[in-house]
């Protein structure tokens, strides 16, 4: 299974600068047609 954009840079640490995530809740948004949901997601290093 293909990682999704998303996850490989969370998975990686970092966002497409290079700057590393910190530690937080961040809130993702997922829409697909008609379909809407928000997921909260803890990340911590």
């Amino acid at each position: 299974m293909e990682l999704l954009d998303w996850e490989k840079r969370f998975r990686d640490g970092v966002d497409d600068a290079g700057n590393r995530f910190e530690s937080g809740l961040y809130f993702f948004t997922l829409r697909a047609g008609v379909y809407l949901e928000t997921i909260k997601m803890v990340y911590l290093r």
